[in-house]
């Protein structure tokens, strides 16, 4: 997230020189003059790393009381569970048999659609760089991994992964990732794009040679931004609870 607010379009303000740095904080209230709001609650700001802070109420939320470690709310159950489980089953729409490709299994949030995934009975395709994070991919249930700094180029080794093509792709790394999903897509496939990865630190944009099978194969691609879900938060530790105690 923090690298993400270097870049001048962001829905939330940029960062500047001399600003704390973002982070997403799990804390326990020390004092409180706000109702609804009590000394000794847990609860998951976006705070900053620091020691203390002061925010308004509005600010927090409390921990849901559910039998996890509370570390869980700074991944599967924090934001990176929140961008994974909405943009698998509210964007991408997955459901039971898809095929699904996720770029950058090794990430957070693709750690977290990976597990979901599989967890709904899904088959999973993802892309991770060096052995060293393809075998962490395949121990959380990857039916495949492949290893998108190896001699075989990415769209090849979809192309056998995915003999049968993908219904998803989860897209966390855009570029040469994005086309090779494009070629492999089966009709209608559902296209959710949470990042681009590849080009954040890149002044040039990668070619799509496959992007006209967006028309032809009437493929949809929807952005997406993990804020426009903050307000279904109760849905979401109601059903991704339910999967991340399936998960472990």
């Amino acid at each position: 997230m923090t690298r993400w607010r270097m870049a001048a379009d962001t829905p939330l303000p940029p960062l500047r020189l001399g600003d704390v740095v973002g982070a997403l904080a799990l804390g326990q209230v020390v004092e409180s003059r706000a109702d609804g709001v009590h000394v000794g609650d847990v609860v998951t700001p976006l705070g900053g790393w620091c020691e203390e802070t002061v925010l308004p109420a509005g600010a927090v939320r409390r921990v849901p009381d559910m039998p996890v470690a509370e570390s869980a709310f700074l991944n599967v159950l924090g934001y990176p569970g929140i961008t994974a489980y909405f943009g698998l089953f509210d964007v991408a729409r997955a459901r039971r048999g898809d095929v699904v490709f996720v770029s950058g299994g090794g990430g957070a949030v693709g750690t977290a659609v990976i597990q979901m995934a599989k967890a709904e009975g899904m088959t999973v395709i993802a892309s991770a760089g060096g052995p060293e994070k393809c075998a962490p991919v395949s121990k959380l249930g990857a039916d495949m991994a492949i290893d998108y700094k190896g001699p075989q180029p990415i769209g090849d080794a979809l192309r056998e992964a995915a003999s049968d093509g993908i219904d998803v792709y989860f897209a966390n790394v855009g570029g040469d990732h994005l086309d090779a999903a494009l070629a492999v897509a089966h009709p209608r496939a559902r296209f959710a794009m949470c990042g681009m990865v590849s080009g954040y630190n890149s002044g040039s944009r990668a070619p799509i040679p496959h992007l006209d099978r967006v028309i032809s194969a009437e493929i949809t691609l929807r952005g997406f931004e993990v804020f426009s879900f903050l307000d279904r938060l109760a849905e979401f530790h109601s059903a991704a609870g339910e999967c991340v105690l399936r998960m472990r």
